[in-house]
């Protein structure tokens, strides 16, 4: 398991659906859910506890949207990596 794949467990594990998007050597991951502002903060907390227990350092941002954000935003956050970090999962 590398740090990618283990933060977007938690974050699908946290808020339900979760995608991973990847624009170069920059990742974002998206939890779609609506969120208090406390919520998202711990949320968040709780993913890069997760990642970075596989290494220093990761070029990652992680969004927390709404289900019509994810829509206004997903153009420019690369390519969908989601159904990649799933295939490898169900391998291992």
């Amino acid at each position: 398991m590398d740090g990618i794949t283990a933060g977007f467990l938690k974050l699908k594990e946290l808020v339900g659906e979760a995608r991973v998007f990847k624009l170069e050597d920059q990742y974002t991951m998206v939890g779609i859910r609506k969120l208090s502002c406390r919520e998202k903060s711990k949320i968040v907390d709780q993913v890069l506890d997760e990642v970075y227990k596989y290494g220093d350092n990761f070029n990652l941002t992680i969004l927390l949207l709404g289900e019509d954000g994810l829509e206004n935003v997903k153009d420019g956050l690369g390519e969908d990596i989601t159904q990649e970090l799933v295939a490898k999962l169900e391998k291992s």
